[in-house]
């Protein structure tokens, strides 16, 4: 069962169909490669510090990199560098 939590005020992220919107938020679960954890975890380190902010969350980082790579390929599609990893992974067989 999905719960609905919390969501984060307006954040614009410099692309007008890239907007978190201050709306209910669904929770969500996924696997991800340990090095994509890693990898999150320390760039939330990271960017906590930099901002000075705790209000910076993993899930605001998830959100915004979603946002940001749907932009790049509604933009770009084939030739977006989201698409063309995708592709990749899909031929080292990773899922």
């Amino acid at each position: 069962m999905n719960k609905t939590i919390k969501s984060y005020p307006d954040i614009d992220i410099q692309h007008e169909d890239a907007k978190v919107v201050n709306e209910e938020k669904e929770k969500s679960s996924f696997s991800l490669d340990k090095r994509v954890v890693r990898d999150l975890e320390e760039c939330w380190m990271e960017i906590r510090k930099l901002s000075g902010s705790k209000r910076v969350s993993k899930t605001l980082l998830i959100e915004v990199s979603f946002l940001l790579a749907f932009c790049e390929f509604k933009n770009k599609k084939v030739d977006s560098d989201f698409y063309k990893e995708i592709l990749l992974m899909i031929e080292e067989g990773k899922k």
